[in-house]
Parts: C-alpha cells; structure tokens; sequence
C-alpha cells in the first residue's frame, strides 16, 4: 500500500511518457498477482516461495507456470531487487513432457529425444519434435524480453541462452552454443554469429567480456587457466 501511494505521487510529477512506462509497470504487478492468485501486494516487495513439494516436471501447467516466473524475474530486475538471475527450465537431464505442443509431447521426453540418432524407428518425427521443444524454449525468451521492455528494463540487460551440450547424443561439451541478447546500452555489438575455433576460447572469456561491458574492469573470471582473452569480437 506504502508503494502504491509513492508510485501514485510520483505519477503527476511525471511527463506523459514516464508516466505510461509507470502504468505499465503498476499494470504487470497486479497482472502477475491476480492470475497467481495472491492477496493484493503492490510495489517490489519479495514474492512468496515455491510451495513444498511442487513438482515442476511432471505438471501440465509448466507453459502457465514459466510465464508466471518469467514475469516474476522480469519485475525483480526492473525493481533492482536483483541485477544478476539464473533461469533454468527443468534440471540437468531432465525428460520433461511438452503435451501443450501435440504430436509426440504426450509420450516423449526431453531426455530421451535428445539421443535421437539416424537409424532409430520414427528419428524424422522425434527430431521435428525435439526442434518444436527447442522453438518453444525461444519463444520463452522472447516474451521474457518484451517484459523487461514493457517495465523499462531492457536497455541496459543481456540474457546469455546456453545448453549444457554440444551433441547430447555423445554428450560433447566442446563448442557449446551460446546465444546473446542484448547490447549493454551499446556496450555489446548484436546481429552477429561468430563460430570461433576449437579451443581458442573458453566460456571465462565470454563473461569477462559481460563484466567489462558492465563497466568492470576484470581480467580474469575464475581460475586463472580458464582464461585467454575477452570477445573483441562482440565488444565495442
């Protein structure tokens, strides 16, 4: 209530474009409160725990419930509550269903489509089905992105998206993708795919490249052997 009425006071102290970012953050709150399904809470106060026991695998809600989340970290950041989130969907392995997709998302999972290999019966159908799971995983960031935007969070935010392996079905960790979005408030150059050679770069370097796009002037991230030199190729 104490939020509200200083978002309510700050509102007429505010020009017409200020003033609909701030309606549309004071919108997402309630927005995000109302289909949880909790008692009225404005402001950036701490969102209540997971409940005990909630088996975020096995549930036909995960397509509902990530969009909650996603909206929750969308309005963490925005808040400043924190600066640096870790999303992950499902844990290492997981063999996730995805019925909301159709065709095989009632019988296969995640895991086990990840070790699809071209003599398998049906491989054409569980590839096309693993490439569905895969679009939908990009959809997710996407919606996570026009959040912050819509919260004024964007500008100065990167969201690096990864996967543990390179080919799952050798579980090869070399040459891992990883995508950028995001430019740091111009720090980062974006619309570029770069394919370094085989171990010209670690991933230290990468995040050594995000601090100092950040303004932190590291050298090194981790152990010292982890490291060869920042990403001149995506720094400005």
């Amino acid at each position: 209530v104490s939020a509200l009425g200083q978002a309510t006071s700050l509102r007429t102290r505010l020009g017409r474009f200020d003033r609909v970012k701030l309606d549309a953050y004071m919108s997402s709150v309630r927005d995000v409160e109302r289909r949880l399904g909790q008692p009225p809470q404005q402001g950036c106060s701490r969102p209540p725990n997971v409940p005990a026991g909630y088996d975020f695998e096995e549930t036909d809600l995960i397509p509902q419930t990530t969009e909650m989340q996603l909206r929750m970290l969308a309005m963490a950041l925005a808040c400043d509550l924190t600066r640096v989130a870790t999303f992950q969907l499902g844990f290492e392995a997981t063999n996730m269903r995805h019925p909301w997709l159709g065709g095989l998302g009632n019988t296969m999972r995640w895991h086990d489509l990840s070790h699809t290999g071209g003599g398998e019966e049906n491989w054409v159908e569980r590839i096309t089905h693993y490439e569905r799971i895969a679009s939908w995983h990009a959809e997710q960031i996407f919606f996570f992105i026009e959040r912050l935007q819509e919260l004024g969070a964007w500008e100065n935010t990167v969201i690096m998206w990864t996967t543990p392996m390179h080919n799952a079905q050798i579980h090869n960790g070399q040459n891992i993708p990883i995508a950028l979005f995001g430019n740091v408030d111009g720090a980062l150059r974006t619309g570029r795919h770069y394919r370094f050679d085989e171990g010209a770069h670690k991933i230290n370097d990468l995040y050594v490249t995000l601090l100092r796009a950040y303004g932190v002037n590291a050298s090194s991230f981790g152990e010292a052997d982890g490291n060869s030199s920042p990403l001149s190729e995506i720094a400005r």
